[in-house]
């Protein structure tokens, strides 16, 4: 089976793009079985590029594939980058002949834990330092904006399988998130104070790199 000419089953829900259960339930149910579980190089990459057309982000891939593997289909070492809209992705290992066997499929995709979303958010925060310190303003603005819906999505409980009028116990896990992405929460949160609701690369430009001071040579001067 040519993974190019498939047509995949229906897309993710807007609220399932945050939630790398839903999407390693969304992959495992499009991807057949193969031998010894090593999914094909060709089936990866149509994988990728169709969660990428679908806007979920490179954290959540990433965090995505590891609970895939779990349940049978690993991909390999992968490296995941954002650009721009698109997710860009490295394969170390060659490809793999197809040894197509049957379907695999998974339950009900459960609620994101506050586990997994530490893990996201740390992702997040690894990414966002990297931009800093390339000084990748347009990077550090999506990485930005890609964290407040993160969080939105943490506070409305559904990633953590909690209520929504949860509220104190809900608070307490977004801090928690927020504490493991603490460079990409800080900055968000002084763009919140100042109103800015969608960063833009000149809001990271006039806005946020003023406020930033060289630290025990962990900032580059400039």
């Amino acid at each position: 089976m040519d993974p190019s000419n498939l047509r995949f089953a229906a897309p993710l829900l807007d609220s399932e793009r945050w939630n790398p259960s839903a999407v390693a339930r969304w992959m495992v149910r499009n991807v057949p079985c193969f031998e010894d579980g090593k999914v094909p190089y060709e089936w990866t990459a149509a994988i990728i590029k169709s969660l990428s057309d679908q806007l979920v982000q490179a954290p959540v891939i990433a965090q995505a594939l590891k609970l895939a593997r779990i349940h049978g289909h690993d991909f390999g070492d992968i490296e995941l980058h954002q650009a721009g809209p698109s997710v860009l992705w490295g394969y170390k290992q060659p490809p793999l002949p197809p040894g197509h066997v049957a379907p695999d499929s998974m339950g009900q995709a459960e609620p994101m834990t506050e586990a997994e979303a530490i893990r996201v958010a740390a992702i997040f925060e690894e990414q966002y330092v990297l931009a800093v310190k390339t000084n990748d303003y347009r990077g550090q603005a999506r990485i930005l904006r890609s964290f407040k819906g993160f969080l939105r999505n943490v506070l409305a409980g559904s990633m953590l399988g909690r209520k929504p009028n949860d509220a104190e116990k809900l608070h307490q896990a977004k801090e928690r998130v927020q504490q493991r992405a603490a460079t990409v929460s800080s900055d968000a949160n002084t763009l919140e104070r100042a109103g800015v609701q969608n960063p833009t690369e000149q809001d990271v430009r006039y806005r946020i790199v003023p406020m930033r001071r060289p630290s025990g040579g962990s900032r580059t001067r400039r």
